[in-house]
């Protein structure tokens, strides 16, 4: 069960990367009695790609566990990446049943800090599909990919597609606990994104028209 999520966020990051799932992760804890997330950075203020400013909840130095943690992508990942605090950090959270999630290019954390192998198979956004890996694993293009040798380890296309990833995420993993009410609708109607309005009038062509990897493929809904 997935008590504590934890998304990073440090100087340079993509804005939506964190902050699309940070939304659906809010209302997952406000309308289906989900975990609160917590934004977790290397330093209180963190400045994102755009320029603006924003404050972590917590830090590294805290000595939190998180059973998720989202990792965005930006222009900053890759000193992120390198650093030696976010090494740390990754080595004192590391446990088997730990889920990590990255969001666009986050997961070149996951292969600088070989928390990928050979064996893995990762996404990210689409312009950096070609760059080496240094890990051994495969990159391929898709709208989100979960490692088909470890299936803790999800990663997700570019930006917005974070938001998409969160979705699916919730819905695999609260069907795989057999959780009676499906909490990826309850979150799709209530942010209004092709709203599963059985809930609340009968179908419309909105969630008819909606994306099939909602519902764990990559096609579109016809």
């Amino acid at each position: 069960m997935i008590k504590n999520i934890g998304i990073l966020a440090y100087d340079g990051v993509e804005a939506m990367d964190y902050q699309g799932p940070l939304a659906i992760f809010d209302l997952l804890a406000s309308d289906a009695q989900g975990p609160k997330p917590i934004i977790v950075s290397q330093k209180k203020e963190f400045t994102c790609s755009n320029g603006r400013k924003f404050q972590a909840d917590k830090t590294f130095s805290c000595e939190d566990s998180y059973d998720l943690i989202i990792i965005p992508g930006g222009k900053g990942v890759f000193d992120f990446a390198s650093s030696n605090e976010t090494k740390i950090f990754f080595d004192t959270q590391y446990k088997p049943d730990l889920y990590l999630f990255s969001i666009c290019t986050g997961s070149f954390v996951l292969d600088e800090l070989k928390l990928i192998g050979v064996g893995d198979t990762i996404t990210t956004h689409w312009e950096f599909i070609h760059r080496p890996l240094k890990s051994g694993a495969k990159m391929v293009s898709s709208p989100f990919e979960v490692s088909k040798k470890y299936n803790r380890i999800w990663t997700s296309g570019g930006i917005f597609s974070g938001i998409d990833s969160s979705l699916i995420f919730i819905e695999q993993h609260y069907h795989a606990l057999g959780t009676a009410q499906n909490s990826a609708e309850v979150v799709r109607t209530v942010g209004q994104y092709f709203p599963v309005t059985s809930h609340i009038s009968p179908k419309t062509q909105a969630q008819l028209n909606a994306p099939c990897y909602l519902f764990g493929t990559t096609s579109i809904c016809n």
